[in-house]
């Protein structure tokens, strides 16, 4: 008949150390023990998989707002070139300021460029600065 190996339970039982982990063979010390390793290397791999997902998203977050803050450059110096051609009415640097306003950003320098008008717009996203410039060109003759 063959012999059960002696775990820490057993020996615990019969008086033995306590310092032995459940489970683990009477001669393999606590630190040296792999029972329950599993546990903590999926808890591990989880965490990594998690600050990589976190860590995609916070990028993706940030590439979209520069993306809007392009558009808003875009959309502010086209309607302040429109504003200075006497296609909308009030002054060009206001009505790029209206517009940047619409997408959460706002205007930093607006200023004739000759026959364009030149806009850099501004945003804050996650404590980042970001910043973008437009320039469009009056209408065509």
């Amino acid at each position: 008949m063959a012999s059960r190996p002696v775990t820490a339970t057993r020996r615990r039982l019969s008086g033995g150390s306590a310092r032995l982990h459940e489970g683990c063979p009477v001669a393999t010390p606590l630190l040296r023990c792999r029972c329950g390793s599993g546990t903590l290397l999926s808890v591990a791999l989880i965490a990594c998989g998690a600050m990589t997902a976190i860590g995609l998203t916070a990028s993706t977050a940030a590439a979209l707002a520069r993306q809007n803050l392009n558009h808003a450059a875009d959309a502010s110096a086209l309607a302040a070139s429109d504003t200075r051609n006497g296609f909308s009415d009030g002054e060009p640097c206001a009505r790029a300021g209206s517009v940047a306003a619409a997408y959460d950003a706002r205007v930093t320098q607006c200023r004739p460029c000759g026959d364009d008008m030149c806009v850099e717009v501004s945003d804050v996203f996650l404590g980042l600065a970001f910043s973008a410039r437009a320039r469009a060109s009056g209408a065509i003759a």
